[in-house]
Order: structure tokens, then sequence, then C-alpha cells
């Protein structure tokens, strides 16, 4: 998929009657368009129709490699306080077309797919259409099927089998497999030693 930026619209979104009796707070809802900076950027389309940036900027604190090592922390934590040190707005003089969209709840069993297309003439917005709407299955019925799927998996012998196998490595399992069947075939060899030394006559 790539990279991709944020935006919000505070302006008036052409909106189909199904979309329109979705329990959405649509200016909240954050699109995604790859029509911009492709930085993970945010944007607003303000209410007068203006494109704006939203700026902020962190200060952070990283572990040291002590910390690092001690915490056994993964490569892509390293930060360990972010600090907001300023939040600026910078308005844009876009001129052409902005696509941006966004999966959202529609129902227990579908999401719907938004997308929609703002125009900007030197800076001021145009218009903005409705360009697809299309529904899906519900990611978070998927989702869920499939971690319960993965935990009746979890209780078949199969799978317990196959997670000792990786715990111990082929070697190890092979070893164990042999020594029990060579002590299963001593223990044999001692019952048959047994029978006919004292059982048979």
């Amino acid at each position: 998929m790539g990279m991709f930026d944020y935006i919000k619209c505070e302006a008036k979104l052409p909106l189909n009657e199904e979309l329109n009796n979705l329990p959405i707070d649509w200016s909240d809802v954050s699109f995604q368009t790859k029509d911009l900076e492709n930085c993970l950027l945010d944007y607003t389309i303000s209410k007068s129709g203006k494109l704006i940036e939203n700026i902020k900027k962190y200060e952070h604190v990283y572990f040291s490699k002590e910390e690092i090592k001690e915490k056994k922390l993964k490569p892509w934590d390293f930060v360990k306080e972010s600090k907001l040190i300023s939040d600026t707005s910078e308005t844009i003089n876009f001129h052409g077309k902005i696509t941006f969209g966004e999966i959202l709840d529609f129902s227990e069993d579908e999401d719907i797919w938004v997308d929609f297309e703002a125009y900007f003439i030197y800076g001021k917005l145009d218009r903005i259409d409705l360009l697809k709407v299309e529904k899906y299955k519900s990611r978070k019925k998927a989702q869920k099927n499939f971690f319960e799927k993965i935990k009746e998996e979890e209780k078949t012998l199969t799978h317990k089998i196959k997670k000792m196998v990786r715990k111990l490595g082929w070697n190890q399992v092979w070893k164990s497999i042999s020594c029990a069947f060579y002590k299963i075939s001593g223990f044999f060899s001692h019952l048959a030693s047994y029978i006919n030394r004292y059982l048979i006559f």
C-alpha cells in the first residue's frame, strides 16, 4: 500500500442517503490520501474551504543502550517518552484534486469503503464529489472468526505435536522417539526372556 497522509474534512461532504443515516461524525473521520506528501502528515479541509496542514512537533527522550538490553526491547521501541512542544497550522495553496477515503463500520456483518474527491482552485475548495461507495465483509467479524479458528486449532493433538516439535527441534524429537522405542523393545525382550524361563514348561 505504501505511505499516505491523513486528512479530515470539516466542509460539508456530499453524502448519499445510506451514508447520511450512519451514526458517524464525518468531520472527525481521519481519511487517507495519497495525493499530498505521503509522509503520514495531518491535513484538514476547513469549513471555509482551505487546505490546512496541522504541524505538531515533539521532543523525544530515547532509551539508552543499557535500558534496551535490560528491558529486551524491540528495535522499534526506542522512544522512552514524547512531549508535544508545538502545535501549529499552515494554509496550503493547493491547486488540483485530492482523493481521500476510508473503510468504516456499516453493520455487524459489513464494512463500507467511501472515497471522495476534493477539487481545489489555487488554494480554495471548489467542490467535493462522492466518488465510490463499496461494501465488504466486516473486518472485525473476520478477525474474530480468524482468532476463534486459531484457538480451536490450538486444542487439537496435531497442533500440540507441532508445537512440541518446534520447541524441541526435529533432532531432539527423533532422539526422544528412538529412545522410547529402544526402551519398549528392551521391555519386550525382558518379558520374552521371563516367559521362556519361568512360564513355558
